[in-house]
């Protein structure tokens, strides 16, 4: 049972009547989304708006389906996905596409599949993008412009879905397809959200080739690998021992958050590891001064032999 009204043009409040009208015209009927978020003019209007910008964006009609499928099944929201299957199919988008959208599926052309990664990552990042994510996204070909209007886009269908997850819609017998039926008892259910799980490599700490990932983001969690005192982007340990080597591992671990939209300050738990424990108090002398006073949990022990002849091996978890 919704707690929101379903308005009609007759009992929607004077600010949202011409604005159901427009939604009228536009489907041959008033949706039920519009009929619920007509309880606020504001965001009715707010939300039309946000539409038409997003509209006229720099993305084509494909692109701006997988923003707003993309959207609809990481906020769960079942209507979201069934109105753009819809909307994506009168637009002409490949049945195919549609479908591997639907199902969360990686048959889709590397430029959409970079296109979902980037438009996951926005929904997910906490109001921080990460600079590796960027990257990524414009070296699959996009630009500047088109990272802006995925985030036009993703506004626009938050409002949405925030709506929806209160008022309950059921999906209009207009934009009933083969992807989504009417009712959760006439489809299949949707597919599972990724919650926001990446494997991240910035690039900027270490070699690309290694059979681990960076970092792992799930949801606003950041799970780093373990940083040592390397030389970025090789896997030598600097000179000068255990305080040299602490230092640089603080400095991987504060770059490799910062290229992933976090920082020092984000760290809630790290697990040191060290060749010799003898050597705690010269690590610990290094470690608090990369904090303002509000240290992590941390855990310590000492190991027999580090990889790479290593003093010290350091692991964290950041979260926003």
């Amino acid at each position: 049972m919704s707690a929101l009204t379903i308005h009609s043009l007759s009992s929607a409040p004077d600010g949202a009547k011409k604005l159901l009208q427009g939604a009228k015209d536009r489907f041959g009927w008033v949706v039920n989304q519009s009929a619920y978020m007509a309880e606020s003019p504001e965001l009715l209007e707010a939300y039309q708006r946000a539409h038409e910008l997003f509209i006229a964006s720099s993305l084509d009609e494909t692109e701006k389906a997988v923003v707003w499928i993309a959207t609809g099944l990481e906020n769960r929201c079942r209507y979201t996905v069934g109105a753009h299957c819809f909307i994506a199919q009168a637009d002409g988008v490949d049945n195919e596409i549609i479908s591997a959208l639907v199902e969360n599926s990686d048959h889709l052309p590397e430029r959409l599949l970079a296109l979902r990664k980037f438009t996951r990552h926005v929904i997910h990042c906490h109001g921080q993008v990460g600079e590796s994510a960027l990257a990524e996204f414009l070296d699959a070909g996009f630009t500047p412009r088109n990272a802006l209007d995925v985030i036009l886009g993703v506004s626009q269908k938050t409002m949405s879905t925030l709506l929806n997850s209160i008022a309950k819609p059921e999906l209009d017998a207009g934009f009933v397809t083969k992807w989504v039926g009417q009712s959760n008892g006439s489809s299949k259910e949707l597919a599972t959200a990724t919650n926001g799980t990446e494997f991240l490599n910035s690039g900027k700490v270490l070699p690309k080739n290694l059979p681990f990932s960076e970092a792992v983001r799930v949801g606003g969690m950041l799970y780093l690998s373990g940083q040592m005192g390397i030389v970025p982007g090789t896997i030598k340990p600097v000179d000068g021992g255990i305080r040299e080597e602490s230092r640089q591992a603080m400095e991987n671990i504060k770059t490799s958050l910062e290229a992933h939209g976090y920082g020092m300050s984000d760290i809630v738990k790290c697990t040191v590891m060290l060749a010799d424990i003898s050597e705690w108090s010269s690590f610990n002398e290094v470690y608090k001064t990369y904090f303002n006073g509000h240290y992590p949990a941390r855990s310590a022990l000492g190991a027999n032999g580090l990889a790479l002849g290593a003093r010290v091996e350091i692991e964290c978890l950041a979260a926003k």
